[in-house]
């Protein structure tokens, strides 16, 4: 597929050094002044680049990779007096509007933060046909009683464990792979009659025609604290804060063959579409050690993706979209006693990345063999540990436990 590259580079940014005059204790005047005790420097204060594909299918949009960076750099203007008290030397430092780094646009503490800059918006491509896709169930009920059956072991397990040892790590564990899907299954249930009323109201709006979808599909926030500066009797830290937002616009319908009269949507449907799911993702819900596997790489987003049941479906384009955005600024982490700092202004710097990839009938692509992530691989290291009052590195690793009740409260 062709595609255009462009890179802008914006105006050059400047700042001049620092001279620096001492004298000692017992002098009266300052001695010489040394020009440019360090250099002045340089740096660039905008970038841009981006990259775009036309695209042969039926669908206005393209794919599109674009990257954005504004930079105005720390400065420190104005005189720092310190004191050496080994050499009972006095220093006199005169910074000439001196940057205070990062003022490089390749510099990668002007990076998002490392939990949210690995992210692809391909990651996102399966769970956005997951999301909406009226074959999926809102609460499937076989999955969920096979899962409301662990729900006495749970506490049976929770109750003989107080006051012993459990590992802090594993609690967490517990409730995102154990209490979190059965519970949040049991407040759908809750009000499973308007979820019914509303499924067959989408079901029939699909039957009219094509329909537009714009569903979130994650939000999350870090805050780094990168490198630290000396800035003139100081001690700075860049502090990085990111959002990630991943959203999907869905056109989708069920459409009906010539000479067919349009199908009416009655309750008997809209219930087999808000409680049945298709038995092979039931099969893999339920299925031993599934879910861990779905953390690391989602078969669960690649089968609901995929799920077609209702005559007619289907996708006819899909725009997927990653926006990545970072402020950094400096933070003050230190001062020194010895000395008295100059004026400083912190940096005030910006990047935002954006992703978008488009698909005219768009079909799940197999999970597998994408690369862990950070967050990823500190979990996997915390089921490594904490599996079991052993830990599931040392031989024997279930006799800790009886055999018949597992911690977690699943069976495997």
């Amino acid at each position: 597929m062709p595609g255009r590259y462009r890179k802008k580079l914006g105006n050059q940014i400047s700042g001049g050094g620092m001279d620096r005059t001492h004298r000692f204790n017992t002098d009266k005047n300052w001695r010489g002044t040394v020009k440019n005790f360090f250099s002045p420097q340089t740096g660039i204060s905008s970038f841009e680049e981006m990259w775009d594909s036309t695209n042969s299918t039926p669908y206005p949009d393209t794919n599109m990779t674009a990257n954005k960076l504004r930079v105005r750099p720390g400065r420190l203007n104005g005189t720092a007096l310190g004191s050496n008290p080994g050499t009972n030397e006095i220093f006199r430092d005169l910074y000439k509007n001196s940057l205070v780094g990062p003022y490089s646009y390749t510099d990668s503490q002007l990076g998002h933060c490392s939990a949210i800059g690995g992210r692809d918006v391909s990651q996102y491509w399966n769970m956005a046909l997951a999301k909406s896709n009226p074959n999926v169930p809102i609460v499937d009920l076989a999955q969920f009683v096979i899962e409301l059956r662990q729900y006495p072991r749970i506490l049976r397990w929770r109750n003989e464990q107080y006051g012993k040892y459990v590992a802090i790590n594993q609690i967490p564990i517990q409730a995102q792979f154990g209490w979190a899907p059965m519970f949040s299954d049991m407040i759908k249930l809750l009000d499973i009659q308007d979820k019914i009323k509303r499924r067959a109201r989408e079901l029939e709006e699909l039957r009219k025609g094509p329909q537009r979808q714009k569903i979130m599909l994650e939000s999350i926030s870090r805050t780094e604290r990168g490198s630290r500066y000396a800035a003139g009797g100081r001690t700075v830290q860049v502090i990085r804060r990111s959002t990630a937002k991943a959203w999907v616009v869905k056109y989708h319908q069920i459409t009906v063959g010539k000479g067919n009269k349009p199908p009416t949507t009655d309750r008997t449907d809209a219930v087999r579409s808000a409680l049945l799911g298709h038995p092979l993702y039931v099969a893999w819900q339920v299925m031993p050690w599934s879910w861990l596997i779905d953390y690391f790489w989602s078969v669960s987003d690649f089968l609901a993706g995929g799920l077609n049941v209702i005559p007619g479906y289907q996708v006819s384009k899909m725009s997927v979209c990653l926006e990545k955005i970072t402020h950094f600024t400096h933070e003050t982490v230190a001062t020194s006693p010895l000395w008295s700092p100059a004026p400083f202004t912190p940096m005030d710097g910006h990047r935002k990345s954006m992703q978008r990839l488009v698909g005219a009938s768009p079909r799940p692509v197999l999970p597998m063999g994408s690369v862990l992530t950070g967050a990823q691989l500190g979990t996997l290291a915390s089921l490594w540990i904490a599996r079991g009052p052993g830990g599931i590195s040392r031989k024997g690793w279930t006799k800790d436990v009886r055999p018949e009740l597992d911690p977690w409260g699943m069976d495997y």
